[in-house]
């Protein structure tokens, strides 16, 4: 017979295990041994649950997009480096947009914006149109606009949203709101 892979093989294992203990030690020794064996499987369940989270679902990770995101960061990932907002790149003002269906709306720091988008695959995006008012805008939301067209894949890991783009060589980072 081939060993069991998983949780079954580890309750197999665990199971022959306290099988040749019950032997050796009275019933109330076996009995803690048994709710120990309890506690593990059901952490060993939760720890499976948790790698197979939305999180790690690619076929639920477009309607995980849906909601509103603050971006936080622009990632030179083939560099190394990382803009985070402050006051000189932001004017204090943020980059919020809302993604709802295939549209996107929001505010580039001093301007409204609005668009649209196609899933072209599992986590995978296309910008069809994006733009609005055109005031002049500080650097923080200059780089999204420069950026925006050039999305082809994202992540969602909890609340944080990743667009990649310039063949996974650059990353724009985003915090659900």
């Amino acid at each position: 017979m081939q060993p069991q892979r998983g949780i079954a093989g580890q309750w197999e294992k665990l199971h022959y295990f306290m099988k040749e203990q019950s032997a050796k030690y009275p019933i109330s020794k076996r009995l803690s041994a048994w709710l120990i064996l309890l506690v593990l499987l059901a952490a060993g369940a939760c720890a499976q649950n948790d790698l197979s989270d939305l999180d790690n679902d690619p076929a639920d990770a477009n309607t995980r997009l849906a909601g509103t995101w603050k971006v936080i960061s622009y990632e030179d990932l083939a560099n190394n480096t990382r803009i985070v907002k402050d006051a000189a790149n932001s004017q204090g003002l943020d980059v919020i947009l809302t993604f709802e269906g295939d549209r996107i709306t929001g505010k580039s720091t001093t301007n409204q914006v609005n668009g649209t988008f196609s899933y072209t695959g599992t986590r995978e995006i296309s910008i069809k149109e994006y733009g609005g008012t055109e005031i002049a805008e500080p650097q923080w939301g200059r780089l999204f606009g420069e950026a925006v067209f050039k999305f082809k894949e994202f992540t969602i890991s909890g609340n944080t949203l990743t667009f990649f783009y310039n063949n996974g060589q650059n990353a724009v980072t985003l915090e659900k709101q």
